[in-house]
C-alpha cells in the first residue's frame, strides 16, 4: 500500500529484524535506500545486519556514503564505530563512537563500546570506567556488567 513510503518501510524493516527475519528486513531497507533523499536509519540497520552478517567492508561502503549526506547521524556514527572496532581500528573507533554520543546516542550504549575499545586497547582501567558508566547509565545492562566482572576477576 505505501511501497515508497520511507517510515513506513522502515518500521515493516524494524519489524522484520525484530523478529528474526533478516532476508525480508534486508529486502526493505534497500528499498529505502534506492529512494531519494537521506535515510540514515535505514542505512544504520541496514550496515548492522551486514555486519552480523561478516560482511564488513558493505557496512563501511554504506557507512561511510552515507555519512557524507548524513554527517549528523548518531545511528550512522555509532554503527561506522562498530564496524571499525571489529576491524581493530581502535583510535577510529573511538572516534566515531564519541562523535555518536556527542549527536545523541544512548549515553549506557556509547560508554558500553567505549569500554570494549578500551579493553581491546589494553586501558583495562578506562574500560572499568566505561562499563561502570554504562551499568550506571543504565542497569539493566547485563552485556555491561558481564564485561566488568569479568575485568573484576581477571584484575581485583
Amino acid at each position: 500500500v505505501c511501497s515508497t513510503h520511507a517510515p513506513t518501510l522502515l518500521a515493516d524493516a524494524v519489524v522484520s529484524y525484530d523478529e528474526h527475519q533478516a532476508v525480508r528486513a534486508q529486502q526493505l531497507l534497500d528499498e529505502i535506500l534506492m529512494l531519494t533523499g537521506p535515510h540514515p536509519d535505514a542505512a544504520a540497520l541496514r550496515a548492522r545486519i551486514a555486519i552480523e552478517e561478516g560482511n564488513l567492508p558493505f557496512a563501511r561502503r554504506l557507512l561511510e556514503q552515507q555519512l557524507r549526506v548524513s554527517p549528523d547521524s548518531a545511528a550512522l556514527h555509532e554503527t561506522f564505530g562498530a564496524a571499525l572496532y571489529l576491524n581493530k581500528q581502535l583510535p577510529e573507533a573511538q572516534k566515531e563512537l564519541t562523535t555518536a554520543g556527542a549527536l545523541g546516542a544512548p549515553t549506557w550504549r556509547i560508554a558500553y563500546h567505549l569500554g570494549l575499545v578500551a579493553e581491546a586497547a589494553g586501558r583495562l582501567d578506562e574500560a572499568r570506567q566505561r562499563y561502570t558508566e554504562s551499568v550506571g547509565s543504565n542497569p539493566g545492562s547485563t552485556l555491561a556488567q558481564s564485561r566488568l566482572n569479568a575485568l573484576k576477576a581477571r584484575n581485583p
